[in-house]
């Protein structure tokens, strides 16, 4: 169970596609915002801890911004999930004046969420491996 735990590296690169999220966010509507921190309170109390609820945000925006899901797929998701898709569906919408720091965090934000999948990723694989070897030496 010690493994179950994210390193500082990992929990500092899914805090900031989060707070990139944040910023996203805050920006692209009035009530973008209480919607994101309502998504987390809700993802908080399902998940184990607050650095897994906000991996699964990111990942749910991201998604959002790539493509434009549909009701029925939004259906399957946990409620957070889903409202953090829609918000990145909402913020496709956004076009800030070149040099802005949000245009450069629009384009930069692909990478930080890759970046926060691989760090979420990291922590399951390493969760699931020191499973499995408890196991076998039991």
């Amino acid at each position: 169970m010690a493994n179950w735990k994210y390193t500082a590296a990992e929990r500092r690169t899914i805090d900031d596609a989060y707070s990139a999220v944040a910023y996203i966010v805050d920006h692209s509507d009035h009530s973008g915002p209480y919607a994101l921190r309502q998504a987390l309170r809700g993802e908080r109390r399902e998940r184990s801890s607050v650095t897994v609820a906000k991996a699964l945000l990111v990942a749910g925006f991201a998604d959002g911004r790539k493509r434009n899901p549909r009701a029925l797929e939004l259906a399957y998701l946990a409620d957070g999930v889903a409202a953090a898709a829609i918000l990145g569906a909402k913020s496709r919408r956004l076009s800030p004046a070149p040099g802005q720091y949000l245009a450069g965090l629009l384009r930069r934000f692909p990478k930080m969420a890759a970046a926060a999948a691989a760090a979420h990723d990291a922590y399951i694989s390493r969760g699931l491996e020191s499973s499995r070897l408890e196991r076998a030496l039991s």
